[in-house]
């Protein structure tokens, strides 16, 4: 039972670590598709392109904000000691 348990949570952190993958490409071609637009905009002189500039450095910059707080590895290098009863009270489980 043990092992389907560990099996189980490390299919699910493979499942989620693709879904971060994923995210992370569609941000990589939306910053790609938003520099394409700039030199695009850098074409056409008007005060509207400037306002459309200043709107896709926000996202370029929004979208680099969120991968560098998405790197967080929270206790996923470290091992997870679960609660032991030692016959009076319960042990607390702890990260080591």
């Amino acid at each position: 039972m043990k092992s389907f348990l560990f099996a189980h949570n490390q299919f699910s952190y493979i499942k989620i670590m693709i879904f971060y993958f994923m995210i992370k490409f569609l941000i990589v071609i939306f910053f790609i598709f938003f520099l394409f637009l700039l030199y695009l905009s850098t074409k056409i002189n008007s005060d509207y392109i400037r306002s459309f500039n200043f709107l896709i450095i926000f996202v370029i910059l929004s979208s680099i904000l969120f991968l560098c707080l998405s790197e967080q590895n929270n206790n996923t290098e470290k091992k997870y000691i679960s609660p032991k009863f030692d016959g009076e009270r319960i042990k607390p489980g702890f990260f080591q």
